[in-house]
């Protein structure tokens, strides 16, 4: 076993591989000093920065141990590594660390120039390696989009950014994923336990462990390498996230940025942009109104394991909402008088996109019904005079005196659910409503449309080439690259519609802690409609969401038909028993007529494509068993075996653990359900560990942990007929 090693071979997809692997002091420093690279010039922050167009990568490898004595975890790194233009150094202390990065800095002038390095999940990286940065840059900047969620780190000429933002995936996913990749991350050989340091007794690396080291090196250098080929991109204008990819697409297709002469349409489109400038008062409003993703189970059910059930989910659900619905405001909000009562409220409602506050007297859930879809957490007045009687897993059951901030869509969805009677309409704003700008509607449509063209590319193909290894064909691997591009981004196109044009910025303190400075609201909103790349309106996100909960009601109403049940649904999908199929072609039927109107019914060799339908995911495989516990926790048995969804634990080791369905119950405890972290926060200091002396800072240990089961508040006073709608 050594502690460094000069070179070793890699097992590629094209064959074996011989690789130099450098230390600190034979680096081929002279190639980066007497090289000429291209270098590019970009805007940041106001200020004009000059960057290598070299790709690089770092990955750190850490031990995280137990103090019995303090009862708490620490950890160490004991080996670190780069792979910069290809040329591959690895160290093992801290003080090698600083000496190559002093190096690196002075060889390619990082006074005055900027080098990108890519790490794959750089929050972790960074829990160990900021101190050192800092301490050669006090003046070190970093964006952290929230508490510990590093996106990039530049101190002392280097800009740390996040690659697994950029994918959206684990790094041996997207070496999958991307086209014309190498290397793939090796799995399963690294045993994360074993006590290990820089340097001494325990530092030896067996041959197999640098291996999985180096691979993650390469495996990432590679990755970017294809990305930026497939892309037709440089390090220039690659997105610092996924779904930078789609927001830069809309930008040019709605105003045209970056192109000299404007459309009409994209001049109408910005014209229409500027008139709808939101105002703090109603920006504050939106925070209150906008909602996620619909994750619940059936509290009539919880526990229950239940026969024979089905599982259907929206197509595209958030793009189909863009296409088809007409409820997005198109003037700017105008602040409306009183309303003098229900019926001019609700012609009100009818006629305008509105956003107002509504309190009701006293509201509670209609008798039979399982879809509580009023949040504790969107209670205005939640700690200020409102009365929760009764409560479902942090959803309103009954109630009184419950303000709520809604838009005419959330008044439909409260009104077909819960039973209320007098209501009082606090400030409201009203506006002119309609369908999404065309330029946004247009590059949609095109993208749905080129996902389902390549989807029945890839089934032509695969039938033309049965029999053969066709999955080892470039042209099967380019189609399916296509696809999966063509999807990724389509599923895009709901997060980029609800970016927040404010902000908090997240401080890194001096202790290691990050604090969040809240932003000023007006100082944000200005900037924002200042900036030429701005074209977003934010309240069109609002729509998007709660006309996505809205076709989920009416997707679990169409399923369960008369006599079904809808055991548990999240934000596009809906698992259930006795699913009435007739039901769901009249759904469907009703839903491809929208799109016929819409003009975006896409049809490849006569197969017709409707977004927003509903795809039933048990057609051929029905679940034989069901049973959830709530949000994220269900589990079910289908012809390939048992399968689990529980947040926080892995899906195929729970499933093995848990070994039959009739265990998934409250108390049940996965004790393999994956690992917790332990932050650090240090100044540098040295460790005295086992006769070594250990050069370390902030670290983040991550330890085994267990998961046990629970079901939600109250579930069982529901299930005994105690909750209101059961009486």
């Amino acid at each position: 076993m050594k502690t460094l090693l000069s070179s070793i071979r890699i097992n590629s997809l094209k064959g074996y591989e011989q690789h130099e692997v450098y230390n600190v002091d034979n680096f081929p420093y002279e190639y980066f000093l007497f090289n000429e690279f291209t270098t590019f010039k970009k805007w940041k922050n106001k200020e004009m920065y000059e960057y290598y167009d070299i790709i690089a990568t770092f990955d750190t490898e850490n031990t995280s141990y137990y103090i019995a004595k303090e009862d708490r975890w620490n950890a160490f790194t004991y080996l670190w590594g780069f792979c910069i233009d290809g040329f591959l150094i690895v160290g093992r202390t801290y003080e090698q660390f600083t000496t190559f990065i002093k190096r690196l800095h002075n060889v390619l002038d990082l006074d005055h120039k900027r080098l990108i390095i890519y790490v794959h999940n750089l929050s972790y990286d960074f829990a160990f390696i900021n101190r050192f940065m800092i301490e050669l840059d006090p003046d070190f900047d970093i964006f952290a989009i929230d508490n510990r969620k590093v996106l990039t780190f530049n101190a002392y000429g280097i800009e740390f950014r996040c690659s697994y933002k950029l994918f959206n995936m684990s790094l041996a996913k997207a070496c999958e994923n991307e086209k014309g990749t190498r290397y793939r991350k090796a799995k399963g050989d690294l045993n994360y336990k074993k006590f290990r340091t820089p340097q001494g007794r325990w530092s030896g690396l067996t041959k197999k462990e640098w291996k999985y080291f180096i691979l993650d090196l390469l495996a990432l250098y590679d990755l970017i390498k294809c990305k930026l080929e497939n892309e037709g991109r440089t390090l220039k204008n690659l997105p610092l996230t996924s779904t930078g990819f789609i927001r830069e697409l809309m930008r040019v297709n709605c105003i045209g940025y970056g192109v000299k002469k404007k459309t009409p349409e994209q001049q109408d489109y910005i014209k229409l942009f500027k008139k709808l400038e939101l105002t703090e008062d109603i920006y504050n409003m939106l925070q209150w109104n906008i909602a996620g993703g619909d994750t619940h189970g059936n509290r009539r059910y919880i526990t229950m394991i239940m026969d024979n059930c089905d599982s259907g989910d929206l197509q595209s659900s958030y793009p189909a909402q863009m296409l088809l619905s007409e409820e997005y405001p198109i003037s700017s909000y105008m602040l409306y008088g009183k309303v003098k009562n229900r019926k001019v409220f609700e012609l009100l409602l009818k006629q305008y996109a509105c956003l107002y506050y509504i309190t009701f007297d006293y509201i509670k859930i209609k008798e039979n019904n399982p879809y509580d879809c009023i949040s504790l957490s969107k209670i205005v007045n939640l700690k200020d005079g409102a009365e929760i009687d009764n409560f479902d897993n942090g959803r309103l059951v009954s109630g009184s005196n419950i303000t709520l901030c809604l838009n005419q869509l959330d008044y439909e969805c409260i009104k077909r659910n819960y039973d209320f009677g007098k209501f009082q309409i606090g400030k409201m704003y009203i506006a002119n409503k309609g369908p999404l700008p065309k330029p946004i509607r247009d590059t949609v449509l095109d993208l749905f449309r080129q996902k389902c063209q390549l989807k029945m590319d890839i089934k032509k193909f695969e039938k033309e080439h049965e029999g053969t290894k066709y999955k080892e064909l470039p042209e099967y691997e380019n189609l399916c690259y296509k696809y999966s591009k063509f999807k990724n981004l389509i599923n895009a196109c709901f997060g980029c519609m609800l970016t927040n044009p404010v902000r908090d910025k997240i401080v890194l303190k001096e202790d290691g802690t990050f604090v969040p400075v809240e932003a000023d609201v007006a100082t944000e909103l200005t900037k924002y409609y200042k900036s030429r790349k701005s074209f977003l309106h934010y309240a069109w996100g609002s729509i998007v969401t709660s006309a996505a909960r809205l076709a989920l009601d009416d997707m679990r109403r169409a399923c369960t038909g008369k006599n079904g049940i809808a055991l548990y649904w999240d934000t596009d999908s809906c698992k259930g028993q006795n699913f009435d199929f007739e039901s769901i072609a009249k759904y469907n039927e009703k839903i491809k007529q929208q799109c016929i109107k819409k003009n975006c019914l896409v049809n490849v060799d006569g197969k017709d494509f409707v977004i927003g339908e509903i795809e039933l995911e048990t057609y051929n495989n029905q679940y034989k068993k069901f049973v959830t516990l709530g949000a994220k926790k269900y589990a079910y048995v289908d012809n390939d075996g048992l399968h689990i969804t529980v947040s926080g634990v892995k899906k195929k080791e729970g499933a093995k653990e848990l070994g039959k369905i009739e265990r998934f119950k409250e108390d049940f405890t996965f004790k393999s359900a994956g690992q917790t972290a332990k932050y650090n926060d240090d100044n540098i200091h040295y460790l005295d560990l086992k006769g070594e002396r250990i050069l370390t800072a902030s670290n983040v240990a991550l330890y085994d942990t267990t998961y046990t089961l629970n079901a939600p508040d109250n579930w069982m006073t529901f299930s005994l007929g105690g909750d209101l709608a059961f009486d």
